[in-house]
């Protein structure tokens, strides 16, 4: 290109008008003065400018040379940062990996720390979706949300949609909840995208029609409303676990679905990822905290659940 001239010129110019004279640039530079001078004076038939005066022992910038330093300075000092970055980038493992958002701020942030003082060399980088487009080169693995595998991917089961009623403890003893009868008097929380809805779980009862109702988008906003005591959602238990751990939710009554033909969370990469070092710790990682939060004892208010609800596909 006729407008880039060269990179050393540049560098050589850039010493020299920092440091006052030839020689001192040449002494920072290790390399002899000759050399500075003559590429200086390339750079100044390239630009067809002169770029000093020269006074005595010293050059001083001319006009034209100040405006070229204070450009080349903002300049040089980019492209000196994009080279750190990308030698401390070849010095880590950078893992992106794509969640379903709920299980994301529910479940694998509280854990994060775990991982990452296991792996400190490990650069994480989350993306927001359910599941993993095999045309998505630039995502490394992805925990899933789906009803079957996609063929182009590898992909494990982690755990079924294993669905579970939540309210705050507050709550559910203000509104005395023991069964599913009892959230007649509640307000349901409902995700609209979800699978498996209120309207599945009260399907056989004749009062669901009247029940009070607040719609959100995503999962992880109606866990949020209710931990904050405004009523009752549905959620999988695995998404819940850190917030039941904590004793802000309860499960306040049981609701059993034999026959619940639900999507499944998976953890999945593409064929030539597989193998990556990072990739298995990752892994290895996820299914021990999945392992660790299948032993939770479900804690229910003071009554047992008199009423279990059941549904077909």
């Amino acid at each position: 290109m006729y407008d880039r001239p060269p990179l050393l010129a540049l560098e050589y110019f850039v010493a020299t008008a920092r440091s006052g004279t030839i020689r001192a640039a040449a002494h920072q530079l290790h390399i002899t003065p000759s050399a500075v001078s003559h590429q200086i004076g390339k750079l100044e038939d390239f630009l067809n400018t002169q770029l000093f005066h020269r006074h005595k022992r010293r050059l001083v910038l001319t006009e034209a040379g100040h405006h070229y330093l204070e450009q080349l300075s903002g300049a040089l000092n980019q492209i000196g940062q994009a080279t750190r970055d990308v030698s401390r980038r070849d010095r880590r493992q950078y893992l992106r990996i794509s969640v379903p958002p709920t299980f994301l701020i529910f479940f694998l942030i509280p854990r994060l720390p775990s991982l990452l003082e296991r792996h400190p060399e490990l650069t994480l980088s989350f993306d927001d979706s359910l599941i993993l487009d095999p045309m998505r080169e630039d995502i490394d693995g992805a925990i899933e949300y789906r009803l079957q595998t996609d063929e182009r991917l590898r992909s494990t089961k982690l755990f079924d949609d294993n669905v579970v009623a939540i309210s705050s403890p507050a709550y559910a003893q203000e509104m005395q909840l023991h069964s599913l009868e009892d959230i007649k008097r509640c307000m349901l929380i409902e995700t609209k995208k979800r699978v498996f809805s209120w309207d599945s779980v009260l399907r056989e009862f004749p009062w669901r029609a009247q029940c009070r109702m607040l719609f959100v988008q995503y999962t992880y906003q109606a866990m949020s409303s209710v931990a904050l005591g405004h009523g009752v959602a549905l959620t999988n238990r695995y998404n819940a676990d850190h917030l039941l751990r904590e004793g802000r939710l309860i499960i306040p009554f049981d609701i059993k679905l034999p026959n619940y033909n639900a999507p499944s969370y998976y953890f999945s990469t593409l064929p030539q990822k597989e193998a990556r070092p990072e990739i298995k710790a990752f892994r290895a990682w996820i299914d021990e905290q999945i392992a660790g939060a299948s032993d939770l004892s479900l804690t229910y208010p003071e009554n047992p659940p008199s009423n279990v609800c059941s549904m077909s596909e």
